[in-house]
């Protein structure tokens, strides 16, 4: 198992949501559809500032899909102790993006989530996006830190309110073999509707192309105390560890680059 690196927090307020897609022109939404390659389930459940960064760098899916749902207010508990995709919606996609590393090609990996049903435990739980070593993917750094990182978690009390977001610019933790990212969201009691998202721009030599698994992975802390733990394995990358006080729901998908 690799070593990993916890890294503090830098945490802003904000007012992003995941559907204000509003505030893209039709001019964009077309752009997101045709060029870009999105559904309309996969721009209405991505954040609007995102989604105006990928036209910018002249984004092109390459992997991965979110579903699109509708929640109603009529949300009970979850059931059992295993999350299920009934209790919480993930997704992810991959894109490359205009690279501004001569001689390398740059790619932005994302992964979101949303709690269909009421958490049972409001704790810190993490999600991670894992890769396999064979990517040669590595991550962009500045004065010893991580860079190209964002992670976001909004929340409200009722579904007809506005959602209230802070964003963190620093992964929770990263593989010193570069094959994944995390990050923590603190879950709020009495504030039962949560989203979030991460996302993390990788770097590749341009000579290497190829397919890889990308795999995201939620974890829901029931019990105990701090955040749940990472293990490192080669063909799969960072993971969250599943145990006794942490549920784990995994969604696998693929890239091309």
């Amino acid at each position: 198992m690799f070593p990993t690196a916890v890294c503090a927090s830098e945490v802003s307020n904000d007012q992003s949501s995941f559907n204000q897609f509003i505030n893209l022109t039709p001019e964009e939404r077309v752009i997101l559809k045709k060029e870009v390659g999105l559904t309309d389930a996969e721009i209405d459940m991505t954040e609007v500032d995102i989604l105006k960064r990928l036209i910018s760098e002249g984004a092109k899916k390459i992997g991965g899909g979110i579903r699109g749902f509708q929640i109603t207010d009529k949300k009970e508990m979850i059931e059992t102790q295993d999350l299920t995709r009934s209790d919480i919606m993930i997704g992810a996609v991959g894109y490359t993006v205009g690279s501004d590393r001569t001689g390398y090609k740059k790619l932005y990996l994302y992964g979101n989530f949303e709690w269909l049903t009421f958490p049972t435990w409001y704790l810190t739980d993490k999600m991670t996006i894992g890769y396999p070593s064979t990517t040669k993917f590595f991550l962009p750094t500045s004065s010893g830190y991580i860079t190209g990182h964002e992670n976001r978690l909004c929340d409200k009390v009722n579904s007809f309110d506005a959602w209230v977001c802070q964003t963190s610019y620093t992964p929770a933790d990263y593989a010193y073999g570069n094959v994944g990212i995390s990050a923590t969201y603190d879950i709020s009691i009495g504030r039962p509707y949560m989203k979030g998202m991460i996302g993390q721009y990788v770097y590749v030599d341009e000579k290497e192309s190829g397919t890889a698994n990308l795999i995201i992975n939620y974890g829901h802390r029931k019990g105990g105390v701090g955040a749940p733990s990472v293990d490192v394995y080669p063909t799969i990358g960072l993971t969250v560890s599943p145990s006794v006080v942490t549920d784990v729901l995994p969604y696998y998908t693929q890239v091309s680059w």
